[in-house]
């Protein structure tokens, strides 16, 4: 396996899941969330132009389809994840938990998600579902460690 590919398999990732959510973090009116949506994209971005090496049994056009193919869908399913964790973050902060958790269910969910990547982004066909999937099997990791550690308090309402 060469060098690119063990790196280039979580930088897609990572890059994916980075772009929108900097941009979207922009609104908060820091130009540090500026800088970090304008490299997440250029990272993205060189993503999709580098695709070809990435998945070399591919044609290059159909490489660059699938990473934007593949990671759209993930957001997509980014997005459904988070309506779930929705509904429990605010479970969580009506009814408390522990302290801590849910940075350290992040950092596992990231984990998970991330090494998942070298399976999921394997070959631009398997991207196609696998990519989406694995952003689900994040979302639900990060709910599993966050009912794991104690995020969940006693509740009277």
């Amino acid at each position: 396996m060469r060098v690119f590919e063990v790196v280039a398999r979580p930088g897609l990732a990572a890059a994916g899941v980075s772009a929108p959510l900097a941009t979207i973090a922009v609104l908060l009116g820091s130009r540090w969330w500026v800088v970090a949506a304008v490299v997440a994209w250029t990272a993205l971005v060189g993503f999709v132009v580098a695709a070809p090496r990435l998945w070399p049994g591919m044609n290059d056009i159909a490489a660059r389809v699938a990473v934007v193919t593949a990671w759209a869908a993930s957001v997509i399913a980014f997005i459904l994840g988070l309506f779930g964790h929705y509904a429990v973050a605010i479970d969580h902060a009506l009814c408390g938990g522990g302290a801590g958790t849910s940075a350290t269910s992040a950092a596992g969910a990231a984990a998970v998600y991330l090494a998942g990547s070298f399976w999921a982004l394997r070959s631009g066909r398997r991207a196609l579902w696998a990519w989406p999937l694995l952003m689900l099997v994040g979302w639900g990791a990060h709910l599993g460690l966050l009912f794991a550690l104690g995020a969940h308090g006693y509740c009277e309402t």
